[in-house]
């Protein structure tokens, strides 16, 4: 059965510079109703809702996320489902698995390559490093720095 996810009002208050309204506005409610209308469920998350999603794909709760980016990885999402730009004018959906990201022999990701990845290159809430891309966030993140930068963050603050 779906699950429809929204954001709640703890989510952050910009996305690429640009401020978000978090208050209640009446055509997501609109939407909630129609999607209950329908016999699906909704779920509204405390803050970021791709957090949320991620958070119950990783414990099983949910089986995939579909979703237009694959920030929900980077949260700890096992399972998504992407689909092509609207631009495209395919219907293709792309399946990633956090899983084989990590067992691919030319990358090797692992979740804290991930996050390195996105903090190096820049994400929805911040620019990341000036002049470096992607590119150098895949480099450093397969040379295994962000696995150490984890190890470093576990020692000193005792979290995981």
């Amino acid at each position: 059965m779906p699950v429809f996810f929204f954001d709640g009002l703890l989510s952050p208050p910009f996305k690429h510079n640009i401020k978000i309204k978090t208050d209640t506005i009446q055509y997501y409610n609109d939407a909630k109703c129609m999607i209950i209308s329908f016999g699906w469920e909704v779920h509204t998350a405390p803050g970021e809702a791709e957090a949320e999603l991620a958070e119950c794909n990783a414990r099983g709760i949910l089986d995939c996320v579909l979703s237009n980016n694959v920030d929900t990885l980077i949260f700890g999402a096992q399972h998504v489902a992407c689909l092509t730009k609207p631009d495209s004018h395919k219907d293709d959906i792309i399946i990633y698995l956090a899983v084989a990201i990590e067992n691919n022999n030319r990358l090797g990701l692992n979740h804290e390559g991930l996050i390195l990845i996105a903090s190096v290159s820049g994400r929805d809430y911040h620019k990341g490093i000036e002049h470096a891309g992607i590119q150098t966030g895949i480099a450093l993140a397969c040379a295994g720095y962000g696995s150490s930068l984890a190890a470093i963050y576990q020692q000193y603050t005792g979290e995981e």
